[in-house]
């Protein structure tokens, strides 16, 4: 299965970059919006991976 980084920032401007394993980068998004809400402060950017 292939493996999506997003780098997510929170309300108070924490960065870090999470993995996320998901058939397809939509499937990897949605999975996001469940752990990371965007009504909880948090925003994330896709990073290009090399391998996709």
């Amino acid at each position: 299965m292939p493996k999506f980084k997003f780098e997510i920032t929170n309300h108070v401007d924490d960065t870090r970059i999470i993995e996320v394993s998901a058939n397809t980068r939509v499937q990897a998004v949605n999975l996001l919006n469940a752990m990371y809400s965007k009504n909880m402060g948090y925003d994330y950017t896709y990073i290009e991976n090399e391998n996709n």
